[in-house]
């Protein structure tokens, strides 16, 4: 086993740390491996499924002023979490929602498609349209 004659007291020193070493490896690289991003059957997820209804949401009015100043002597020098965002895919993108729909990208865009926009019917009627106020002058 050993080209080199070694006592037997070296000898089982070195059977212990070539053990040792390969416990050592086989601990590491199974500690590496199970951190990697898990992918399953459906990832990329490209359309995120519905979680609530929102059909019956009401506008919520908040006062300009208290707002303002709110964000600036209750919560001044706010600072991000770091937390990374929950509506992204394995690999990062915004997929497709009731909210938002990612066009650039998935199919190649004439450039009449992209001056349209995403409209997929026809506009609204403006005779129609009924001002509820105006905007708040600061």
């Amino acid at each position: 086993m050993f080209p080199i004659s070694f006592a037997p007291r070296t000898r089982r020193l070195v059977v212990r740390l070539t053990t040792l070493l390969a416990f050592s490896l086989v601990l590491l690289t199974s500690a590496v491996s199970s951190r990697a991003p898990r992918f399953y059957d459906d990832d990329p997820i490209a359309r995120e499924p519905e979680s609530r209804d929102a059909s019956k949401a009401q506008p919520y009015e908040i006062a300009t002023m208290y707002e303002m100043l709110n964000n600036l002597f209750a919560t001044p020098g706010y600072k991000p979490s770091g937390l990374r965002a929950k509506n992204v895919n394995t690999i990062d993108e915004v997929p497709d929602s009731s909210w938002f729909t990612n066009r650039i990208g998935t199919k190649a865009l004439t450039a009449e498609e992209l001056v349209r926009g995403p409209a997929t019917g026809a506009a609204p009627d403006p005779s129609n349209w009924t001002l509820i106020r105006a905007l708040p002058r600061l």
